[in-house]
């Protein structure tokens, strides 16, 4: 039976380059080597890509401080690594190969890569365009939740290049103190502060401008956090309810990926009604 390549994405240029490493390792580990040939391309921090081996991904050993491309790994243009055509080489793509995006953040789960392979006609793993968009921009998410219905938590937010300081007396009289602040376009807690006074609040904003344009402060909801699985649309598919319970003040990077305290229950430990 001949195997479908899975041609596995990870890396790339956004803040969150390292935990793509890791990603990709625990998305290599599960493949099913009977079924799927992996085919590793790395996408450097200058958004150079190259045909990694898979000695890169084994030497991460779940810290992302301790994760890096191989920098001698042979360059591959995005017309060997993306675009379909009858296979003339081992690097090109045949029509049924698929892609599987671990790209995290900005320049990979925002859309950008999913509209490549749209216009390259390549069958890709994940959401499409228009739903890794709207779920990497926080500020549009929102907008969107809003003009559904939906009942989200209180929120401001703000451009760069406007009044800081008046936004943040606006939040912190409209949303209250502690709230969270975080970029739009950012994912893995990157960026994320819990702000406790106005000077915390002000320094959050600054800091987390540092990382996109847009920014926003949430209000503080005291809850357990469940997480639940989705896959399809029409109809949907959910998983089971899995809990996150945070070793630190808040789930943040550390917590997530180099402390490894935090704990994971799946199935998460309420009740059937809930």
């Amino acid at each position: 039976m001949k195997k479908t390549r899975v041609i596995i994405l990870f890396g790339g240029r956004s803040a969150e380059h390292e935990i793509s490493l890791l990603s990709a390792r625990n998305v290599l580990s599960a493949l099913d080597r009977t079924r799927f040939e992996p085919v590793l391309i790395g996408i450097d921090k200058a958004g150079r890509w190259h045909r990694e081996s898979e000695r890169t991904l084994a030497a991460a050993a779940g810290d992302p401080r301790r994760v890096m491309l191989d920098a001698s790994a042979p360059a591959v243009g995005i017309e060997d690594a993306l675009i379909a055509r009858a296979p003339d080489g081992p690097e090109a793509v045949d029509v049924d190969d698929v892609v599987f995006p671990v790209l995290h953040g900005t320049f990979g789960e925002d859309g950008t890569v999913q509209g490549a392979m749209e216009l390259a006609g390549i069958a890709y793993v994940g959401a499409g365009v228009l739903g890794s968009a709207i779920g990497m921009d926080k500020v549009a998410m929102k907008r969107m939740f809003t003009a559904a219905g939906l009942e989200i938590g209180g929120y401001l937010a703000l451009r760069a290049g406007h009044d800081v300081d008046e936004f943040c007396g606006r939040a912190a009289q409209a949303l209250g103190l502690p709230c969270f602040v975080k970029p739009s376009n950012m994912g893995s807690s990157v960026g994320v502060s819990k702000a406790r006074t106005a000077d915390e609040l002000r320094d959050a904003v600054e800091h987390a401008l540092s990382f996109d344009e847009w920014v926003l402060a949430e209000e503080m909801i005291r809850g357990r956090e469940i997480e639940v699985g989705v896959l399809g649309d029409d109809p949907p598919a959910a998983s089971l309810p899995g809990e996150v319970v945070p070793a630190a003040d808040f789930y943040d990077y550390a917590d997530k990926y180099e402390d490894g305290k935090a704990q994971l229950l799946a199935p998460a430990p309420i009740s059937a009604h809930q």
